[in-house]
């Protein structure tokens, strides 16, 4: 968790400097929405290489609407409009996204450094680098104990899909085909990539999840008092509880699986982390492309987490489970066409049900906002936090999450190497993976048994072969008779399967 000391110097800056010392407060970012005046848009709209207004147009009226109230938490949404002379010389309107009035939120945020890793993004411009479609960021400022400020391009009409009626399988497989750039492009390359390696949240943080972690736990008390308000028995939400409850009680081992079995098992890459329906946009009648946004949970991680994320949090249960192996090949595919031919199965499969776990931390994190949050009794909430839980519930039947999680502690526990990561081997994957995927892994793990049953004839054939290769030499067919001894010791020291 933070430090006392840190949190100390959070309470001092927001409730004595920030009310009663102001003149102590820097101006150089505009976390208030009272900051976002005339002259400040007007500077920001004049300045870069390639400025919004030129030099004989200015902004001469603004009018700042909060929207968004509801959604993301860990920001204050504001749409800007502006009036300029000459009239019409800019953008109609611009999203302002500054310092949440949630004090909890903002704390969670800045101790956490999650505004610094959206600020980074646009300032950056990681999404222009990857093709990927993301609003024009006018300007991004980050100051100390949680103040910030973006400036971007507004995309309304625009709207996104209703997350709570969920995504539509064609809508899901273009997603999948959008962020599989963003994990292809950085997979095994964030720790040197000079896009990424001196500011992303890496896997091995252990301070993030640990706090994360805890965070998840205290707000799972008392979450028997939620299941009722939001209309479901304990019977419907007994799956996703079972998970939690389980993820409560082994908090110790949920940190190793995240920052070393994650960070370990397989490469990991740049991912969106709130990957979900209201950060996406779809191409409609004024939007040609594809558009990505929010970015204020990127992280080093595993790309099967933004999956597993997306199809858990923007699909109904029954459409995701009849389209599930349909979407998974999509983003396999995708991988491997993009050159991460390195993708398996068996990595597919894994992390996915694994960041089932992950899943279930967004649902009970957000969940105590039903009793003491901004929005406690709004509908929208309530309507998310029921669908987080019954799509919880589902994902964890259908996958057997707490069975699979079970063995995974199991391995690492029983691993001679602990607590160093021992590789998953092929029998762990059988054992872990749901039986109606196997298939997908025969092929791949009757490939790696060849080449491990081959290295090993190859070390025992070599010294026979060696021994007679001079004789046979000097014999009429000496490549076809090397073939053939060789198949025959092969076939004499090969194990019998």
């Amino acid at each position: 968790m933070a430090s006392c000391s840190s949190l100390c110097c959070h309470f001092s800056a927001i409730f004595c400097f920030e009310k009663c010392c102001t003149c102590c407060i820097p101006g150089d970012v505009p976390y208030l929405p009272r900051h976002l005046g005339i002259t400040f848009v007007d500077k920001i709209l004049h300045q870069g290489t390639k400025p919004v207004l030129d030099s004989k147009s200015k902004v001469t009226g603004l009018e700042a609407k909060a929207f968004g109230l509801g959604d993301g938490m860990l920001s204050q949404m504001y749409r800007l409009s502006l009036e300029y002379k000459p009239k019409n010389a800019g953008p109609k309107t611009i999203v302002a996204k500054v310092t949440p009035e949630n004090v909890k939120m903002r704390l969670f945020g800045s101790i956490l450094d999650l505004y610094m890793y959206e600020d980074a993004f646009y300032r950056l411009n990681i999404g222009k680098k990857l093709g990927l479609n993301t609003p024009t960021c006018y300007y991004t400022g980050l100051g100390d104990y949680g103040r910030y400020c973006i400036l971007l391009s507004d995309f309304a009409p625009a709207k996104s899909e209703n997350q709570i009626k969920g995504l539509r399988p064609d809508l899901v497989s273009e997603a999948l085909s959008q962020i599989a750039k963003l994990h292809a492009k950085y997979r095994g390359q964030v720790a040197t990539s000079v896009d990424t390696k001196e500011w992303i949240l890496r896997q091995n943080n252990i301070k993030f999840y640990d706090t994360c972690l805890k965070t998840f736990a205290k707000n799972f008390q008392g979450c028997d008092q939620a299941y009722p308000k939001l209309g479901m028995s304990s019977d419907q939400a007994m799956p996703a509880h079972s998970l939690a409850l389980f993820m409560a009680t082994n908090l110790n081992f949920f940190k190793r699986l995240y920052t070393e079995v994650f960070n370990s098992a397989f490469p990991t890459t740049f991912c969106h982390g709130d990957y979900r329906a209201e950060n996406m946009l779809f191409p409609q009648d004024n939007l040609k492309q594809f558009m990505l946004f929010d970015f204020q949970i990127v992280k080093e991680t595993n790309g099967l987490l933004d999956v597993v994320y997306l199809m858990f949090s923007s699909m109904q249960p029954g459409v995701r489970k009849a389209n599930e192996r349909q979407l998974l090949k999509t983003y396999y595919d995708a991988m491997h066409k993009l050159g991460a031919n390195d993708l398996a199965w068996a990595e597919v499969l894994l992390m996915y049900g694994l960041g089932i776990s992950m899943c279930a931390i967004f649902a009970y994190i957000s969940l105590q906002d039903l009793f003491d949050g901004p929005n406690a009794n709004d509908p929208k909430t309530m309507a998310f936090q029921k669908s987080y839980i019954v799509n919880l519930a589902a994902l964890a039947t259908d996958w057997n999450a707490l069975a699979m999680l079970k063995k995974c502690k199991l391995h690492l526990s029983n691993s001679p190497n602990w607590p160093k990561f021992t590789k998953f081997s092929p029998g762990d994957y059988r054992d872990m993976i749901p039986k109606r995927y196997h298939d997908l892994l025969n092929g791949q793990i009757a490939d790696q048994k060849t080449t491990a049953l081959g290295v090993a004839l190859s070390a025992s054939t070599a010294p026979a072969i060696a021994a007679v290769e001079p004789a046979l030499r000097c014999a009429d067919g000496f490549v076809e008779k090397k073939k053939k001894l060789s198949a025959t010791i092969a076939a004499a020291v090969s194990p019998k399967v």
